[in-house]
């Protein structure tokens, strides 16, 4: 077995890919097959066949993993797109995911991720979001653009538009404001604040904080707080309940 992984490793070389110590090194266009390794930072395109177990993943370019990814760290700058399932104890995006189902701990992306069910310890998203399900003790969206999830589970939520979308407001045409788009489970929460974001759905929080030009196209249920400044608009109804 040690005899086919030493002309494995001979092989990447050749293709210009430093192997050592379960390290994989490399620029430009970059493939392996998949495996567990301690290291893989690459610069330029990486193509993996296979499911992927690594302590730390870096990439600077575009990322495409023909199965799971099991890692540590995670730094992407570029884009990443995994034809499994993605589990990460700590994660940094900068540009686009796109993934069938997300766990783990904390994972932050500056751009658009696009899955299906997504259940961490901390998420945040500066940028715009599409998927099924989101579950996560603390979630802060900065949105720009229209996102949509069928439901949100939270102890804390915070959303609002993101930095350069909030200079245009409130003078953002309504097909390119921030906005939220909810299934029929909406947002439940121990504690709700959004400010400037319109929410399509229904929202449901012990404590709901509603910020200047927010719209609920929905109902607002709430348990022991509901604090709603000016230019506010709830469509639907605000009811207390328990």
């Amino acid at each position: 077995m040690s005899d086919i992984f030493d002309r494995y490793e001979k092989k990447l070389s050749r293709l210009g890919v430093k192997v050592e110590g379960g390290e994989v090194k490399g620029a430009g266009s970059v493939k392996i097959g998949g495996g567990k390794y301690k290291r893989v930072n690459i610069s330029g395109s990486f193509k993996c066949l296979g499911n992927l177990e690594v302590e730390e993943f870096k990439v600077a370019g575009s990322a495409l993993v023909d199965g799971y990814l099991n890692c540590g760290v995670l730094s992407v700058a570029g884009s990443i797109k995994i034809e499994g399932d993605l589990s990460c104890s700590s994660g940094r995006v900068s540009g686009s995911v796109r993934v069938r189902n997300v766990s783990g701990g904390n994972l932050k992306v500056a751009g658009a991720i696009r899955g299906e069910n997504i259940e961490l310890e901390s998420f945040s998203v500066s940028g715009s979001i599409k998927g099924a399900g989101v579950k996560a003790d603390d979630i802060y969206f900065r949105l720009s653009g229209r996102s949509r999830v069928e439901y949100i589970l939270a102890e804390e939520v915070i959303i609002e538009p993101s930095r350069k979308t909030r200079k245009f407001l409130p003078f953002t045409k309504r097909s390119g404001e921030p906005s939220l788009y909810l299934g029929s489970g909406g947002i439940k929460a121990s504690r709700i604040d959004i400010r400037g974001v319109r929410i399509v759905g229904d929202v449901e929080a012990n404590e709901v904080y509603l910020g200047g030009d927010t719209v609920i196209d929905g109902n607002i249920l709430y348990g022991e707080k509901l604090v709603v400044e000016e230019n506010v608009k709830i469509k639907g109804e605000a009811r207390k309940i328990g």
